[in-house]
Parts: C-alpha cells; sequence; structure tokens
C-alpha cells in the first residue's frame, strides 16, 4: 500500500458543488493499492502526453481538439456532481487528483521533466477550465477562495470589439458567438496569461 499526502490529516478527496476541478493545494492522505497507483498515473501520462500533441499548432484545432477529448473521456474524465452522478463524479476527481501528485513526484527529478510536467498540466488546467460553464466558473472561484471580481455587462460591451479580437485569436472555433463571462484579475496574478497573450490589459488590469 501507499500512503500520499499529509499525514496531519487523512482525506478522501471530496469535491462538491458544480464543478470537480481541482487546483491541487495539498495531497490527499489515502493508502491505494500498487495496481491503482500504477494505473493512475498511465491513465494520467496518457492524457498529458494528449496535451502536448495539442499543443502543437501544426495540426487544425478542431483535430486536436477531438483527439483531446477522446483521451480525456477515456483516461481521465471530470463529471459534473449531477444528483444522479455525484458517486462516479466524486470517483473521477479522486483519481484527477492522485494522479496529479503521482506523477508529480515522478517528475520533479530533474528541472527538465519539472518544466515538461508543469506546462502540460497548466495547458490541462486552463483546457477544462474554458469547459466550464459561467455557474460551474463562479462556484470554482468560490470554492478555492479567489475573490476576482466579475466584468459587468456594461463594461464587457465597451471593449467588446478588443475582446473578442483576444478571444477569436486564442480560439477560432468561437468566431461570431456571445462573449462569455469575464472577471477582472490583477496583472501580477497570471503573467502566463499575458506571456500566451489570452487576455485582454486595461490600466494593470486583466480582463
Amino acid at each position: 500500500m501507499q500512503n500520499v499526502g499529509n499525514s496531519r490529516r487523512r482525506e478522501q478527496v471530496p469535491r462538491h458543488g458544480l464543478s470537480m476541478l481541482s487546483l491541487y493545494n495539498e495531497a490527499p492522505l489515502v493508502e491505494v493499492s500498487l495496481e491503482q497507483f500504477e494505473e493512475f498515473a498511465i491513465d494520467r501520462l496518457h492524457v498529458l502526453k494528449a496535451v502536448e500533441n495539442y499543443r502543437l499548432r501544426s495540426v487544425q484545432m478542431k483535430d486536436r481538439e477531438g483527439r483531446l477529448e477522446k483521451t480525456l473521456n477515456k483516461h481521465m474524465p471530470l463529471r459534473s456532481a449531477a444528483p444522479r452522478r455525484t458517486g462516479q463524479a466524486e470517483d473521477d476527481a479522486a483519481k484527477d487528483v492522485l494522479s496529479h501528485f503521482f506523477l508529480r513526484m515522478a517528475f520533479c527529478q530533474t528541472e527538465e521533466l519539472r518544466r515538461w510536467f508543469l506546462t502540460q498540466e497548466s495547458t490541462l488546467f486552463r483546457y477544462r477550465l474554458d469547459k466550464l460553464t459561467r455557474e460551474e466558473k463562479i462556484q470554482f472561484m468560490k470554492q478555492n477562495g479567489l475573490s476576482y471580481e466579475e466584468a459587468t455587462m456594461k463594461e464587457i460591451e465597451a471593449r467588446q470589439s478588443k475582446l473578442k479580437v483576444v478571444r477569436d485569436a486564442n480560439d477560432p472555433k468561437v468566431r461570431g458567438k456571445p462573449l462569455p463571462a469575464y472577471f477582472k484579475v490583477p496583472f501580477t496574478e497570471a503573467l502566463d496569461l499575458v506571456a500566451t497573450r489570452r487576455v485582454y490589459i486595461e490600466a494593470v488590469i486583466r480582463f
């Protein structure tokens, strides 16, 4: 058996609310068999390899997304916690969290491995976050103490053309669709999004 996590408390990786997404702030302390350890780690590695391929610009976005979705559904689904699927959703969330920490241990040996792991995990998190509904995103932020102010409709309409340019450049398939919910985040709190040009910046506030 393998023990994973903080020995100060024993946690069964519960997730509550609409979203099963996690920030992986703390490793849970649970007992898992060696077979589960291997299975979860291999499944997540399949997913991260698919994420790496998803980031390749040489393949059309539609094809990349389809392949990634297929791999996620097979190896690492995250279901919404609908009433009739709560048990399965919690099992999915437990596997997601545990497998993250299994591979975090495996990829901590060198700077190159750490960089590769962080790059794929960050991309996977952003991809999953983008798939959440407005209500799920708000619930996720509340669960994790992220008290960012949501932009009002008036603020979004005043910047509509600029926001669409940023959004459409990152995801051409949504061109022509209504703008989603936006949150105002201080410049220094998500520099990776600035680096990849996924935000609109105005007076050191990002949308």
